[in-house]
């Protein structure tokens, strides 16, 4: 009879940690502990505003600070978020690979924490505190390699009732030691964390290194010249993308009058893509084939693309382990990377086209500027003063009230469309009528809006036929309708009709087959229309009549199911 015997599988700790840091830059390991005080930020503030708001990014970090100290002694990070509960640091926040559980987080791997404790020194010390209770742990890396156990001791302590975190990492190897007194990598860091934190700083997140404020550095998107901002909001399972492109506010082409060479030089490393996960840039100013560049032309000098990523899950984002990198094997990226390429390609076919003679570059006058607009992204950095930490304070803490969920209300919100239409399906001419029902006002502009509302419903359901091969049909009903009439149509001129709303809407009566799963619901939606259209005609065509706006909305509202199926599907 064969003996059976127990074959040992399980690590030792020199490969857990020698492949948990070999391939971490120093850099990526601070990035680390920043990721680590912002998910706790957001939770803390999660936790007043109640379940409901987790699936939202956090629009604001006022009164959250982050103090960074970096020396040839070292480095030390505190916080003034939520600090971290017992129970979380028994089992979770220092074990190797536990799945982050941060709703909308960007601390996602489980790793990053002990990433930076084993790579950047070799002893480390934590104090933590929720403001209920206190703990201190401390760790020396050789001793806990040597020892057979994965077990460290912590000790809890009577709370200050001040809520945060400080980690100090101490006896950096001599290289590293050296790069952190280095001045001219300290201001390099400090441009990294102001380009990669950039959203959160925008959003009145403090941070400071060697007590120097760092301040965001984001390009802005020229909004008043002869580009026109191209964007798109998508919708795949779990994750929303948005894509933004268009001109460095401070790029001018050649014919333009306050064109300079030499400012569109200086400003030739921020051009490119930049991807966001959860607010966190992954990739910065990309020039390479990671973003869709075969290769980056001069003829691309002066693009600035924005690709963001949101999930209140974050192992569906296309973030590198390290989060310095996107995941070109991730799904949802390789979809977002084919829409990118087209964005890059229009900006080709407008650059190539101002080069022709006779053509205009034609710019607008700025917006005026509102009360709460953020004064243009910059590019600078405060420099850092002699090392020194801030005394740790707490953020001012709101009442346990609910904030107003940032979802859309169909019973509030003003435009004709929802921000959260999807718009995968979209494109052109179609997509820009889109982009306005998202963004004009049906209170203040109503007959504008009720004639937007027409050219919307013809439109998308012009493209929903094409989609599925039926808009023949539906040019063929309303040539039809127009004979019986009494209207000539020869072969020649058939070509050239194109169905309106009194066409299109008797057609989608008559044929609700083309609805799919969704005629019946969808049957109401219809009705309504059908019913509002003289309404729609006379606020277009009848310089006599008044429109109120409350009808506008009614009208919008009962129409909403409709454009949405239109447009997302």
């Amino acid at each position: 009879m064969p003996k059976k015997f127990k074959v040992d599988t399980s690590p030792t700790k020199e490969v857990v940690v020698g492949s948990l840091t070999r391939d971490a830059t120093i850099e990526a390991c601070i990035f680390d502990l920043i990721d680590n005080a912002i998910d706790a930020a957001r939770d803390a503030s999660f936790d007043v505003m109640g379940n409901d708001d987790k699936n939202v990014l956090l629009e604001s970090y006022e009164g959250f600070e982050i103090y960074l100290t970096i020396n040839s002694g070292g480095v030390s990070i505190s916080d003034n978020s939520g600090g971290i509960h017992i129970k979380a640091l028994e089992h979770i926040a220092l074990r190797f690979g536990a799945k982050s559980a941060h709703s909308m987080g960007i601390g996602v791997f489980g790793v990053g924490l002990n990433r930076a404790l084993f790579k950047l020194g070799n002893r480390s010390l934590i104090v933590t505190d929720t403001g209920a209770e206190k703990a201190t742990i401390e760790l020396d890396n050789d001793a806990y390699i040597k020892s057979s156990d994965w077990i460290l001791t912590a000790e809890a302590v009577p709370s200050a009732g001040v809520r945060g975190t400080v980690i100090s990492i101490f006896d950096p190897p001599d290289e590293y030691s050296n790069l952190f007194g280095d001045d001219e990598w300290l201001m390099e860091l400090a441009f990294e964390i102001a380009t990669r934190y950039a959203r959160f700083i925008e959003k009145n997140l403090k941070i400071e290194l060697n007590g120097g404020v760092i301040e965001a550095a984001e390009p802005g998107i020229r909004s008043n010249g002869p580009y026109t901002i191209d964007s798109k909001y998508l919708k795949k399972p779990g994750t929303i993308i948005k894509i933004t492109a268009g001109q460095h506010e401070r790029h001018r082409f050649a014919k333009e009058p306050d064109y300079s060479k030499e400012t569109n030089t200086s400003l030739t490393e921020q051009f490119g893509w930049t991807v966001f996960c959860n607010d966190r840039a992954i990739v910065v100013a990309d020039r390479t084939d990671k973003t869709g560049w075969d290769r980056f032309h001069t003829e691309f000098y002066g693009f600035v693309g924005r690709v963001e990523f949101v999930s209140n899950d974050p192992d569906r984002l296309p973030w590198s382990t390290t989060k310095t990198d996107v995941d070109l094997n991730n799904p949802i990226y390789k979809f977002a990377l084919l829409e990118m390429r087209k964005f890059a390609e229009r900006w080709r076919s407008f650059t190539n086209e101002r080069k022709k003679p006779g053509f205009a570059l034609n710019s607008l006058p700025p917006k005026p500027a509102s009360p709460k607009q953020s004064p243009p992204n910059g590019d600078s950095v405060s420099k850092s003063d002699p090392i020194s930490r801030p005394p740790l304070s707490a953020p001012p803490q709101p009442k346990k009230t609910k904030k107003p969920i940032i979802k859309p209300d169909y019973h509030q919100f003003r435009t004709i469309l929802p921000d959260d239409v999807d718009e995968s399906k979209i494109n052109d001419k179609h997509l820009a009528i889109v982009h306005e029902a998202k963004n004009l006002d049906l209170a203040d502009f109503t007959y504008v809006g009720m004639a937007l509302m027409r050219m919307l419903m013809e439109m998308s359901v012009i493209a929903y036929l094409h989609r599925r091969n039926k808009y023949d049909e539906l040019k063929e009903w309303a040539i039809e309708r127009r004979r019986k009439k009494g209207l000539t149509i020869s072969v020649a001129d058939e070509k050239k009709v194109v169905p309106a709303m009194d066409e299109i809407l008797p057609y989608l009566d008559a044929n609700p087959n083309v609805w799919e799963a969704k005629e019946t619901y969808l049957k109401h939606s219809l009705k309504q229309m059908i019913t509002n259209q003289p309404l729609l005609n006379s606020a277009i065509h009848n310089p006599f009549q008044h429109f109120n706006r409350s009808k506008a909305f009614e009208i919008r509202d009962a129409g909403l199911p409709m454009f949405r199926h239109l447009i997302e599907s």
